[in-house]
């Protein structure tokens, strides 16, 4: 059941993300053609900043899905075994809080927008859906990031981060 929901939010993070980057990328020609024959897209870069902003968050499911992130190991060297697995722990914890943190925020700033009935500059377009998708997006982000945790607590061994798994 699990990896079925982890199937269906993560193909539809993948759906997201890639509509919004392509919308981009349209965006983006078209309104530089249109400044060459000067005409420029009217409000291109709200759609690119609306767009941008819908390309990252459903991006973070991914990276946080694939334990794709940057890691600094300054002192991955220095333990093994028991610590490893610790310092693994430790640093999910610190990522799920950090997803759940972010995505109330972002909810909460929705919140206020709607409150307030803000409005985009040029195009009039309402913010606060656009926030209240990030934050659910987030949110998907910290699903993840505790099914991370969650196999990080099953691990029998830990994996160092800076060996890359064989499976991928």
């Amino acid at each position: 059941m699990l990896h079925q929901i982890d199937r269906i939010l993560l193909g539809l993070s993948r759906i997201v993300s890639a509509t919004a980057f392509v919308f981009l990328t349209v965006i983006a020609f078209v309104d530089s053609i249109g400044r060459m024959l000067s005409m420029p897209l009217l409000g291109a870069s709200e759609y690119v900043q609306l767009a941008l902003l819908v390309f990252f968050f459903a991006s973070i499911a991914l990276v946080v899905e694939g334990d794709a992130h940057i890691r600094v190991g300054l002192f991955a060297d220095l333990y093994k075994g028991r610590l490893a697995r610790l310092e693994r722990y430790v640093t999910g914890v610190a990522e799920c809080l950090a997803m759940g943190l972010l995505a109330w925020m972002i909810w909460d700033q929705a919140d206020r927008l709607a409150r307030f009935g803000t409005l985009s500059a040029y195009l009039g377009i309402p913010l606060a859906p656009w926030l209240y998708a990030a934050a659910a997006l987030s949110a998907v982000g910290m699903w993840f990031a505790v099914r991370r945790l969650w196999a990080v607590h099953a691990e029998m061994r830990p994996r160092p981060h800076a060996i890359p798994d064989k499976d991928a």
